[in-house]
């Protein structure tokens, strides 16, 4: 075998690993680590899709040694907090979730994070933050101007086309919250159920 191949890993996935943001709402994710022991470089992804997607590069960086975690962002799928509102808290969650990442056992100390769209306006949000443990950041399409290339066009007009689907597609998951939250208040019991 030459020698410039990388060892091959084989993939260990931990589900639902917690991390304490600041104040303190738990956000979840899925872990995917070299089946050896040591200590490794860290990818991060956060997403309010559901962290699954992101999981599907795992056999793109586990098996050369890397990290990889994907992390629902605050209001989605399997983390908590209340509502979903869209790049409000990615900068504080970004810088805590780094620093997270480069304390897990597995981790070297060295964090990189990876996506495109919303996972790349999640990065844009915690670079200015500086997290310590942040070493590389693979940021994809994401505007650079939020006014007048994502959400509105031009001088001020709102982009249905983009904000309608948008919106219908997290609405789902959304409004399952609200109801469990009603419903627990109402109630005075906790109601949790499992996301499918």
């Amino acid at each position: 075998m030459a020698k410039w191949i990388p060892k091959s890993y084989k993939i260990v996935k931990e589900e639902n690993v917690p991390a304490k943001m600041r104040d303190p709402v738990t956000l979840y994710a899925d872990v995917y680590r070299p089946d050896a022991p040591g200590r490794f470089p860290v990818i991060l992804m956060r997403t309010p899709y559901g962290k699954d997607a992101p999981g599907a590069n795992a056999k793109r960086f586990v098996p050369y040694g890397y990290v990889l975690i994907s992390q629902d962002t605050r209001g989605r799928f399997t983390s908590e907090g209340d509502w979903y509102y869209p790049l409000i808290h990615e900068a504080a969650d970004g810088y805590d979730t780094v620093e997270w990442a480069a304390r897990l056992p597995w981790s070297d100390g060295n964090v990189g994070t990876a996506g495109q769209s919303y996972l790349c306006a999640d990065q844009y949000l915690t670079a200015p933050t500086r997290p310590p443990h942040l070493k590389a950041m693979f940021a994809v399409s994401a505007p650079s101007d939020w006014h007048s290339t994502w959400v509105y066009r031009g001088p001020g007009v709102l982009d249905f086309g983009w904000l309608l689907p948008y919106c219908l597609m997290m609405t789902p998951d959304q409004l399952r919250e609200m109801v469990l939250s009603i419903c627990s208040r109402r109630s005075g019991i906790i109601i949790r159920i499992p996301r499918p």
